[in-house]
């Protein structure tokens, strides 16, 4: 007979699929570097941070703030690259850029791409999964 699913159980599962489509979309978005990786990170990472809010009290608090944190910086950094890419694309739609834009979302791309770069290694998914205790898919 299968074990009952507790609300923990639940709760760890879920956390450790989304922190799988997180990881994907990181080094997704650091080996492209487009508009629409970079989206599809920044929603597995929204995803992945709302679980870790709603289900806070099944994973270590310590290192839920870490990752937290780690992924915070990444969102500030690809929220600017985001906000660029869509100013550029209207901007180019309706008249011209303005001095300085795209040398801005070279910049903040190149920022980005440096922390993902960092975060980008092959036991990622690993080590944050035994940080916050939760299973392996």
């Amino acid at each position: 007979m299968a074990e009952p699913l507790t609300m923990e159980r639940f709760a760890r599962r879920q956390i450790s699929s989304l922190l799988d489509n997180v990881v994907f979309d990181l080094h997704k978005a650091e080996k492209l570097k487009d508009a629409e990786a970079i989206h599809d990170m920044r929603v597995s990472i929204r995803r992945l941070l709302q679980a870790l809010t709603v289900f806070e009290q099944y994973v270590p608090n310590h290192e839920n703030k870490k990752i937290n944190k780690q992924l915070q910086r990444v969102m500030r950094l690809s929220s600017r690259v985001r906000d660029l890419d869509i100013a550029l694309k209207y901007l180019e739609k309706h008249g011209g850029l303005p001095d300085g834009m795209v040398a801005k979302r070279l910049d903040g791309k190149r920022q980005l791409t440096e922390v993902l770069h960092r975060l980008s290694r092959p036991d990622l998914s690993l080590k944050w999964r035994m940080r916050l205790e939760v299973e392996t898919q």
